[in-house]
């Protein structure tokens, strides 16, 4: 099968062919081409569960999402080049109203695409979007929030659009050691856990710097409780919301295992990437 190429170009937009059998996510294939042209790239954080908690929670901002797609799913490179077998396998990709409808997951694959082969428009295209939140947000009297790695791992520092737009507070989550803490001013990475990176975590909580840490429970998802600390550090709950750059500093971001179906809940607490409670 062929991989889906932009074809062509409306009004400045990219317009992407995703073929039949294109992978969208780890349940859903599509089962016949279309065309997809590519709009907007941000999302407003009331439209995804996490990020609309943090509006509800902390009124003072206003929050946004950039979706690309995860690892290698989108098939022009690996957009999470530090996961895991059991994070790529158990990604929040296939949690929530994500394990639903397929629809959703088109958007993020043809975004995908286009930050791969067409990457300055992309970028250019970003900014424009970046700039109109901001003079929105600022007209509403809210702070501008973003959080450009929703289900990636890319480093945004290195593309100059974090540095464009200082006003604006960044923050994301990373496995990659090197990139956790404060990259910028306005950029805020919490280092992620999983199954191969305990020592790396640890690291990382001693440096001063945030860990987030999936817990589970044996006795199913109902049950999951966070525990007050692990290995030494203060656990906070980051479920509350998800402005991460708001913590404190040196604590570990505790975050209940999310799956769909209770057989995936139980698969992914054999992997070792979630920290069993109980």
């Amino acid at each position: 099968m062929s991989l889906p190429t932009v074809i062509e170009w409306a009004n400045n937009r990219p317009v992407v062919y995703l073929p039949e059998g294109t992978k969208l996510s780890n349940k859903f294939t599509l089962e016949a081409g279309r065309p997809l042209t590519v709009k907007n790239l941000l999302t407003n954080g009331d439209q995804n569960t996490k990020l609309a908690k943090s509006n509800k929670k902390q009124k003072a901002f206003k929050t946004f999402g950039l979706s690309l797609a995860p690892a290698t799913l989108a098939g022009v490179g690996n957009m999470c080049p530090h996961a895991s077998p059991a994070c790529a396998a158990h990604c929040l990709d296939g949690s929530g109203m994500r394990s639903v409808w397929e629809s959703i997951h088109l958007g993020k694959i043809a975004k995908t695409i286009v930050f791969n082969s067409h990457r300055q428009w992309f970028l250019d295209r970003l900014a424009i979007e970046l700039n109109n939140k901001q003079k929105a947000a600022n007209k509403a009297g809210h702070r501008l929030a973003v959080r450009l790695n929703v289900l990636s791992d890319y480093p945004w520092e290195t593309t100059g659009i974090i540095d464009a737009f200082p006003n604006i507070e960044f923050y994301d989550y990373t496995k990659n050691p090197k990139r956790a803490g404060q990259i910028r001013p306005n950029y805020w990475v919490t280092f992620s856990r999983s199954e191969v990176n305990q020592r790396a975590t640890i690291d990382t909580l001693r440096a001063g710097n945030n860990a987030a840490v999936v817990f589970a429970s044996s006795l199913g998802r109902k049950f999951t409780e966070l525990p007050t600390t692990w290995e030494g550090f203060d656990v906070i709950d980051g479920d509350e919301t998800d402005l991460r750059f708001l913590d404190r500093r040196g604590v570990v971001v505790g975050l209940k295992l999310k799956t769909a179906t209770n057989a995936e809940y139980a698969a992914a607490s054999a992997t070792g990437f979630p920290v069993m409670v109980n």
